[in-house]
């Protein structure tokens, strides 16, 4: 595909300075108050673990979902775009933030499965994902496994799969294999949220169960991506490197009903990084799938 047919394909163009590579998965932090508030958070005992998550504005449900090895907080502009319009579900992924990690191996079926029953007990649904890195995947298993619960979806620097077309480079998941603990603790302000929130702190263990996480398989196929039938936004950093822009690319001709927004200059956490550019496409999505009949995508 030429860059012009690339550019094509957004739903708007939008030229912003700045949002460079962040650490895998992690996104800036943004509000002290988010995933701290007690008036506004909960506990759902799930598959052996206890899911925080917090609950914000009200009408359509939008369900947040963070990258690996970050939280609640760190999704705040999102949150703040989003709670005057929607109400926002935020949820912390098993053992991050304030959830609990539990004993079975990390997988993101398992994540999945989690936030599934999830919307289950709150009696909540279909809701649209707006999914970041990890909480992109989640959100394509769930688009995939459980149709009815998934009115839209937004995936934001996700592969749907470990690797291949629409997975990751082989040398980033050469370079998961050697992530350390302390090699974590220098990409930024990680293990201190991480043990000021986690009821079960355990730095060491959290970081070989998220690497554990990302040397995963989401168990889907090319023919899972076809099957898609709800309204799907991806969106990626034009100097995002954990996914490349082609796969990207393959993932949006893969599904029917798919629009693509490619941020200009913007890294893995443009979603955030670049809130004044990323966050008109978002609302005007999310208007496009709650609010009219005008068909979605192509």
């Amino acid at each position: 595909m030429t860059v012009k047919c690339l550019w094509a394909c957004l739903l708007s163009t939008l030229i912003v300075v700045g949002g460079a590579n962040a650490p895998l998965h992690a996104e800036e932090d943004a509000s002290a108050a988010y995933g701290s508030n007690p008036d506004r958070g909960a506990y759902a005992q799930i598959n052996g673990v206890r899911i925080y998550y917090e609950r914000y504005g009200q009408g359509t449900p939008v369900l947040l979902l963070h990258g690996g090895s970050s939280h609640i907080a760190r999704q705040g502009p999102l949150i703040d775009l989003l709670k005057p319009h929607y109400e926002v579900i935020a949820v912390d992924t098993r053992g991050h933030g304030r959830s609990t990690l539990g004993d079975r191996p990390m997988t993101y079926p398992l994540l999945a499965d989690d936030i599934a029953r999830l919307l289950e007990q709150l009696g909540v649904g279909p809701v649209t994902i707006v999914g970041h890195s990890d909480g992109g995947i989640i959100g394509y298993i769930l688009a995939v496994k459980h149709p009815a619960k998934v009115r839209a979806l937004v995936a934001n620097g996700a592969n749907f799969r470990k690797d291949g077309r629409g997975g990751m480079p082989p040398e980033m998941n050469e370079w998961i294999k050697t992530i350390t603990p302390a090699m974590v603790e220098q990409w930024g302000d990680i293990r201190g949220p991480y043990e000021r929130l986690n009821p079960e702190a355990d730095w060491n263990r959290f970081v070989s169960k998220v690497k554990e996480l990302w040397q995963s398989e989401t168990l889907l196929a090319e023919d899972d991506l076809k099957a898609i039938r709800c309204p799907v936004l991806i969106c990626h950093g034009d100097r995002d490197t954990f996914v490349r822009l082609v796969d990207i690319v393959w993932m949006y001709e893969q599904i029917p009903n798919a629009n693509l927004y490619i941020a200009p200059d913007g890294g893995h956490g443009h979603h955030t990084d670049q809130i004044e550019a990323f966050g008109p496409i978002l609302l005007r999505f999310l208007n496009r799938v709650h609010n009219t009949r005008q068909p979605i995508g192509r």
